[in-house]
């Protein structure tokens, strides 16, 4: 009996925490399923991605206007507001070289307006251009730039407030948000247990709770049991008292 009532408080102080998790999951699984992944969480259906285009005598235009940065570690091309441009980095820091051997130009906010513009394919207006130290938190847990400082955003006003992320220095596109992307990310957060990064799939939360699911399916095994064998020798009890049956002949 005392194990019985043990196994009962623990079932049920640990049901609270299993229902909220399970509901997020649930609730996470609808929205995954529901929503395109690649199309509308992704941008894909409004945003052309840039690409890259080297002329064809750009190695001569980068020797000429290769910048003093020590020892070059990493070479980088990307497409930037005035067109395709070198990230170079070294031991001493990092410039940015236009690949036509043209002066470089840091990118403003009229310029992130042609580029924004030049990338959107879908149907609404940019609707403001601004840069950013860093994106604030959308519903409590959701960074949707990450870590990333030093940013332009384009916001555009079609049914889902497409934005658009731009390095601030280089202008170089980065990624696409949306509120659906919002929704998303919150509940795959939910989904791993990672309201930080969401990216941890083992984090100490999640194996602390998979611990607790453990001992809710053992707890619920041993009220089972209990409710089973109280059950049975009930049962075996009423046949008990019940007695031999015997059958009067009524003939006429």
């Amino acid at each position: 009996m005392h194990l019985t009532r043990t196994a009962f408080q623990i079932h049920r102080l640990l049901s609270y925490v299993a229902f909220a998790q399970m509901l997020a999951w649930i609730g996470g699984g609808v929205v995954f399923s529901l929503i395109p992944f690649d199309s509308v969480v992704k941008g894909g259906a409004v945003v052309e991605k840039p690409t890259p285009r080297l002329p064809g005598e750009w190695r001569e235009s980068l020797s000429a206007t290769m910048p003093r940065v020590g020892e070059v570690s990493k070479l980088e091309t990307f497409a930037g507001p005035h067109g395709t441009a070198f990230r170079v980095r070294g031991d001493s820091g990092q410039a940015f070289v236009p690949a036509d051997g043209s002066p470089w130009r840091a990118p403003d906010s009229a310029g992130v307006a042609r580029w924004a513009r030049a990338l959107y394919r879908g149907g609404g207006e940019l609707s403001r251009v601004s840069r950013i130290e860093r994106a604030r938190p959308l519903v409590g847990i959701v960074q949707e730039a990450g870590e990333r400082r030093d940013l332009w955003r384009a916001n555009f006003s079609d049914r889902l407030h497409t934005r658009f992320y731009f390095d601030g220095p280089s202008g170089e596109f980065l990624m696409v948000r949306n509120d659906a992307w919002v929704l998303y990310d919150f509940f795959f957060r939910l989904h791993v247990m990672d309201y930080a990064g969401g990216e941890d799939f083992n984090n100490l939360l999640l194996r602390a709770f998979a611990v607790l699911s453990l001992a809710f399916a053992i707890s619920g095994a041993v009220l089972t049991y209990s409710a089973a064998r109280r059950a049975l020798l009930a049962s075996r009890r009423g046949r008990s008292s019940a007695g031999p049956t015997t059958h009067k002949d009524r003939s006429l």
